[in-house]
């Protein structure tokens, strides 16, 4: 027993070797190690995509989503990964929320809607998930979460439930929110997305201000998304002070 212990111990560095890859980050715009490929990423993010779909359902409304995927697919496209696999889908609850997955899943939820977000707003509030699945935070979080798990499911090539028990955990760690540094991260990216992709970069601090105003009339279902969100009149200030270097240019 002790010589398979003493063993594991020798080979673990050549496993780690083998398990890396490097990716390029085009937010930090330098090549990373990392357990999880792009493609792996990609499959764990579909993967998790369809217990959020079984948890929540859909919204089929033809309109709405037509909008959704409209100005999701134009602001992804001036984003720094436009060519993973992107969807843009409604969650049938009244919680006002948004979330993304590894690799391109992005929801909003029927309540966001109902806020009737310009579409400078809502390009903004999709830049802000795509944000994310650029800067890999949900990849990221997963990785020093897990650790070694996930090496060893790549490494071993893990069956379907091994990947599905791994998704899983990725869109649990997404409920629970990122960190105050990613979110502003991100809004700053959601910005820049959105601008690039023709509309009003202003639209970020006018959604955030809306959901404050709104938020005493709406309070249950509002507070679901400033709980996972640093506090909103910083987000206010700060999209306004990014806004504005786009607005001058």
């Amino acid at each position: 027993m002790m010589n398979k212990i003493k063993c594991f111990f020798l080979l673990f560095p050549f496993l780690l070797l083998i398990g890396c890859a490097t990716v390029y980050n085009p937010v930090t715009h330098k090549e990373e190690t990392t357990l999880i490929s792009e493609k792996e990423e990609i499959q764990i993010g579909q993967e998790a995509s369809v217990s959020v779909e079984k948890q929540y359902g859909l919204v089929k409304d033809t309109k709405l989503n037509t909008r959704l995927y409209g100005i999701g697919k134009k602001v992804a496209n001036s984003s720094g990964r436009p060519d993973l696999p992107y969807t843009f889908k409604i969650l049938k609850t009244d919680d006002v929320n948004a979330l993304s997955l590894p690799g391109g899943p992005i929801y909003v939820t029927e309540g966001l809607l109902k806020e009737s977000p310009t579409d400078s707003q809502l390009a903004c509030v999709l830049g802000h998930e795509i944000g994310h699945v650029c800067a890999r935070h949900s990849v990221k979080r997963l990785e020093a979460q897990v650790g070694y798990s996930i090496l060893a499911s790549i490494i071993l090539k893990g069956d379907k439930k091994d990947m599905q028990n791994i998704a899983n955990m990725a869109f649990n760690l997404t409920t629970l929110g990122y960190s105050r540094q990613d979110e502003f991260q991100s809004d700053e990216l959601g910005i820049k997305y959105a601008y690039k992709a023709g509309y009003d970069p202003y639209g970020m601090a006018e959604f955030l201000k809306v959901l404050k105003k709104n938020q005493k009339t709406n309070q249950s279902h509002i507070d679901v998304f400033f709980s996972t969100h640093p506090h909103i009149d910083d987000r206010i200030d700060r999209a306004e002070e990014i806004a504005k270097k786009y607005a001058n240019n």
